[in-house]
């Protein structure tokens, strides 16, 4: 009996260690891109997008702002950087449209330009 009662004291004891010992580098990544969505929603031209949506609102016009992210740019000057691509977008209920292209680097997660559209 005090045997198996070691033995589960053991288990119990590597389990935490092992699951106390994850992937923080994960727990990193998730953090900064919660950051850079935050950054992304403080920039002025969310901003400007974020009032012309509810001006839109205000009219009767269904409307909506969103956020969407490539992971690798598409662009050819990007090809050999860490280069992402965020777009601040329109919807509405005839169409969608990107209001803003926003680069960004993957590896410090710093927004290099936002372009218009």
């Amino acid at each position: 009996m005090k045997l198996s009662f070691t033995k589960i004291i053991i288990f119990i004891f590597l389990s935490v260690i092992f699951t106390s010992c994850g992937d923080k580098s994960a727990k990193v990544k998730d953090y900064k891109k919660i950051e850079f969505f935050k950054e992304v929603e403080n920039l002025k031209e969310f901003k400007i997008a974020e009032k012309r949506i509810d001006s839109l609102k205000s009219e009767g016009i269904d409307a909506e702002i969103s956020i969407s992210i490539l992971k690798e740019s598409f662009y050819k000057e990007d090809t050999l950087k860490n280069i992402s691509l965020a777009f601040i977008n329109e919807g509405l209920d005839y169409s969608s449209n990107i209001l803003y292209t926003i680069k960004f680097n993957r590896d410090t997660y710093k927004i290099l330009s936002v372009i218009p559209n």
